[in-house]
């Protein structure tokens, strides 16, 4: 049979499936079934298989009908066969993707691309992909900043609530405070113990950022020192060093201080905008790994 030639020719031009069907701007699929007998190659596709294995078409063909004598059935297959042939492609190559080494042959699905690591050329099939990749981590990464907003800070301020409870209605208050003042006063300390951390663990917001600027005053660069190098001057040294550290430490706390008491307040206004972020808007959430 004519298969049963092509596929011992074919091994013994050590050439695959798909090596044969490249050469021949066919499919695999095609010579697999010319070589099971589904169907045979039309004339053409022959003569160009007899120039691969370097044989004449009659030494291929050896006592094989040509495509003249075939009987009806078999012309309508081998037209059939015909329409699997791969055309070449004109259009010039313009880029390889660096993601998934397509070649690239519309000027608009280029994407070039500038990071650490240097300037990259993808196609923006690549990019589209990667999109909806991260978008799925931050969805993913804010349903669990949301759980455990919820559930941590919840803990922290239903203890205080159920303590500060215990407390205003066990115990006397002070006489200058009524209970409903002091009652008044825990609702707003659950809230503010509420908002605060749910803020910085749900991290899409700029409360941090609010607070890490503030903090950053409290560094300041003390200016040098002249001193003697004698006895005083190396004690008048130490003395100012000092003095300098003790002061820094202060003005560190101090700063700390006012961030911390900024963040808490600021929180009870961002909190809403953080939440709805992290439902409507989750890319706002920051990644770990981002």
């Amino acid at each position: 049979m004519l298969g049963d030639k092509i596929r011992k020719l074919r091994g013994e031009h050590n050439l695959t499936q798909k090596e044969l069907a490249d050469l021949l701007y066919v499919s695999p699929q095609a010579v697999s079934r010319w070589e099971n007998g589904d169907v045979e190659p039309s004339i053409t596709t022959l003569r160009s298989m007899a120039q691969i294995f370097n044989i004449s078409l009659d030494k291929l063909l050896s006592h094989e009908v040509i495509e003249d004598d075939l009987p009806k059935e078999k012309e309508e297959r081998v037209i059939e066969d015909q329409e699997e042939v791969k055309p070449i492609n004109p259009t010039p190559v313009l880029a390889v993707c660096e993601i998934c080494n397509e070649p690239i042959y519309n000027p608009k699905k280029i994407v070039r691309r500038k990071d650490a690591y240097g300037r990259s050329v993808v196609c923006s099939d690549c990019v589209e992909r990667q999109n909806e990749q991260r978008l799925r981590r931050h969805i993913f990464e804010s349903k669990r900043r949301r759980k455990k907003a919820f559930i941590v800070t919840g803990i922290i301020a239903g203890l205080w609530l159920v303590l500060g409870l215990i407390s205003i209605f066990s115990t006397e208050v002070p006489a200058d405070m009524t209970r409903g003042e002091a009652f008044i006063g825990l609702i707003i300390s659950v809230i503010l113990l509420y908002t605060f951390p749910a803020c910085i663990i749900l991290n899409n917001n700029f409360l941090k950022e609010a607070m890490g600027t503030i903090f950053t005053f409290g560094f300041v660069r003390f200016p040098g020192i002249i001193f003697s190098l004698d006895f005083g001057g190396i004690i008048f040294l130490i003395t100012v060093k000092i003095l300098f550290l003790v002061l820094g430490m202060l003005l560190v706390l101090a700063f700390g201080a006012l961030a911390l008491f900024v963040g808490v307040w600021l929180s009870v206004f961002v909190y809403p905008f953080a939440l709805y972020n992290n439902y409507k808007k989750p890319e706002k959430t920051e990644l770990k790994n981002a």
